[in-house]
């Protein structure tokens, strides 16, 4: 039995010849109301008996065969809302899912954690273990030892008086103190203080100084003496060099003479104590002297 069928509803409607004649043309289904081409369909045996049965039911059923015409787009209307916006507000968008799935927050979070413990159990291992990967490097002490720039001077030598040409350095010359030596090795003479000489005073004015000023005065004689005549490493000769440069300030200022650093320095390269700073600069190279002694002792 030959019939069609709409393919929107699967309706099926009997064929006759009006139908055979508009074959591949545009018929509009009268249950769905959608149009769909014609085309004729065959069945046997029981289905054949079925589909006889349906088509006889709807026998009666006149259609419409509309002629096929190309689709002709519509020009919306500037008035006219467009579909899209026509959507009923008790119905909800749903959002196009995204190819990319949300991140989990809370997986995340412990991927973080774990990480930071893993971090941690080894740092703590580490330390339990090789505690120095975590002390910071020692400084190396300079085995370098700085030799004095001036000469070493033989305390045993008698000082060489040039020849003076003329009668008043003569003069000068047997006028001058004679020159002692004690058990030290330290040439020591009663010179002018250079107190007395820059601010032009009488010598009897260096029992005038201040025992403040004398201590700084025997301490800077001390150091320089070392740094002249003491083989010393790098680190030591440096620190006692900063501490004479720093303190240089304070003698002046104690003993209110400027040119008394340079007295002082020449006296101690020449391994000659002022007599107005003998006692302070001898109890300092006795410390000096036991705790040298000590440290000998200490380390064998």
């Amino acid at each position: 039995m030959e019939y069609i069928q709409c393919p929107h509803c699967e309706k099926k409607y009997a064929v006759n010849d009006r139908i055979k004649a508009s074959v591949g043309k545009q018929i509009r289904c009268k249950h769905c109301q959608a149009t769909f081409s014609i085309i004729i369909q065959h069945t046997t045996g029981k289905e054949e008996v079925q589909e006889q049965q349906t088509v006889e039911a709807s026998s009666s059923v006149v259609k419409t065969v509309v002629a096929a015409q190309p689709e002709v787009t519509k020009v919306p209307d500037a008035n006219e809302k467009p579909p899209h916006e026509d959507i009923s507000p008790t119905k909800p968008v749903k959002k196009k899912a995204s190819g990319k799935k949300p991140l989990n927050l809370q997986l995340i979070i412990t991927i973080v954690l774990a990480v930071i413990l893993i971090i941690g159990s080894i740092a703590a291992y580490l330390f339990i273990n090789n505690p120095e990967l975590f002390n910071p490097p020692a400084k190396k002490e300079s085995s370098h030892i700085i030799e004095p720039v001036i000469p070493a001077i033989d305390p045993f030598a008698m000082p060489i008086i040039p020849a003076l040409k003329s009668e008043q350095a003569a003069e000068q010359a047997a006028a001058s103190p004679p020159v002692d030596q004690n058990d030290s090795g330290v040439v020591t003479t009663a010179i002018e203080p250079a107190m007395a000489t820059a601010n032009n005073q009488p010598e009897g004015t260096v029992h005038t100084a201040t025992q403040a000023c004398k201590d700084a005065a025997a301490k800077h004689w001390v150091r320089t003496y070392k740094l002249a005549h003491t083989r010393l490493s790098g680190e030591a000769y440096y620190t006692l060099f900063d501490e004479g440069v720093k303190q240089t300030d304070e003698l002046r200022t104690l003993c209110k003479d400027n040119s008394l650093v340079a007295s002082l320095t020449t006296a101690a390269n020449e391994k000659i104590i002022p007599e107005w700073i003998r006692l302070e600069t001898q109890a300092l190279m006795d410390i000096e002297a036991a705790r040298q002694k000590q440290l000998e002792s200490a380390n064998p």
